[in-house]
């Protein structure tokens, strides 16, 4: 009895294999129906929202090609939220319509998604746009230093790249087999290809070097009647600057000297009067008691070392009146040889 039902194990172990299979997807197929026949939630999901700003003055076409090109990158990048937008209003209105509970978290998993990429794009564009800002603000310090070390970079690796082409093109030659000839000179011809592109890259960096150092940002202003002191300032900002501007120019305060003021016309009238007591005094000693081109000299003297062993006066002070005390001096002398050679002809 036994031995018979020996017999007929196979038999019967594939039976209940066929019969399984259909019994387990009949099982996983009604516990994903009980899934979704669970009731959509009903909580509030708000819809999807974009914002993006397309009015900066730098927008229109212009003949600044490095600047064109960060251009474009921001108007791809722009279409990207756009469309990331697209999808996540199209996942918002399946949920308004579904009725499987599955379908909904696959929605709501996708407006998740879009979100989440909407605001790394959102990052992405600000400092994108900022630096688009700076440089058309004539700022592109930051852009010429990271072309410079670029170009750097490059450099170094196209050296690297040529002592591995040295390498490879010294092991091809007629007397090795010719698979690995093949090999090596397919690798020569790749290498010879990257260093290709670095140089191209190269040429793309000094190109941006030499317009970035060179481009005649007035022209541009001119051109798109826009002035790049106010080019980086935010509308609120520049609302709340114009308020204040308008405030400011309705106040005429009345104009008051300041202390600085007063100190220079003080000093300056004492430096006047100085010249003058000097001349004063020129004048009378020469004309009383000096008789003599010695004794002219030796008052001459006299003076010159009073005035600058005076602490009182400035630098500027002692100058002046030096010049003032040789001029008067000079011409008591020439009024003492006129009056000599008088004399003589009498």
């Amino acid at each position: 009895m036994l031995g018979c039902f020996r017999q007929y194990l196979p038999f019967l172990s594939s039976v209940f294999l066929i019969g399984l299979v259909p019994a387990v997807v009949l099982v996983v197929l009604g516990i994903r129906r009980i899934r979704d026949s669970r009731p959509i939630p009903d909580d509030f999901i708000p819809a999807p929202e974009i914002n993006l700003e397309q009015t900066e003055e730098w927008r229109p076409a212009t003949g600044f090609r490095y600047l064109e090109k960060l251009k474009r990158s921001c108007v791809e990048l722009e279409k990207e939220i756009r469309q990331s937008y697209d999808r996540s209003m199209e996942a918002y209105r399946g949920i308004g319509t579904t009725q499987s509970y599955r379908e909904y978290q696959a929605l709501r998993r996708r407006l998740e998604t879009g979100t989440e990429e909407r605001m790394e794009a959102y990052e992405e564009l600000a400092e994108l746009k900022d630096r688009i800002a700076r440089v058309f603000s004539r700022d592109v310090r930051a852009d010429l230093f990271e072309l410079e070390e670029e170009a750097e970079k490059l450099k170094v690796e196209k050296d690297h790249k040529e002592k591995d082409l040295s390498e490879v093109s010294s092991k091809i030659n007629p007397l090795i087999r010719s698979d690995l000839r093949a090999q090596f000179e397919q690798e020569r011809d790749a290498i010879r290809e990257e260093i290709k592109e670095i140089e191209l890259a190269l040429v793309e960096i000094a190109s941006n070097l030499k317009e970035l150092r060179d481009f005649d940002y007035d022209n541009l202003y001119q051109e798109l009647g826009v002035s790049p002191e106010t080019m980086r300032v935010e509308a609120a900002q520049l609302a709340d600057i114009q308020t204040k501007s308008t405030l400011v120019s309705q106040i005429k305060p009345k104009e008051i000297p300041t202390q600085e003021a007063e100190d220079k016309a003080k000093m300056k009238a004492v430096s006047q009067r100085r010249k003058n007591n000097i001349k004063f005094v020129v004048q009378e000693r020469l004309s009383k008691n000096l008789t003599t081109l010695e004794e002219i000299q030796n008052f001459q003297k006299e003076r010159s070392a009073a005035i600058k062993n005076n602490r009182d006066l400035s630098y500027d002070e002692q100058t002046e009146q030096l010049k003032q005390l040789e001029s008067e001096c000079e011409a008591y002398r020439r009024e003492i040889k006129s009056q000599v050679s008088v004399y003589e002809e009498d």
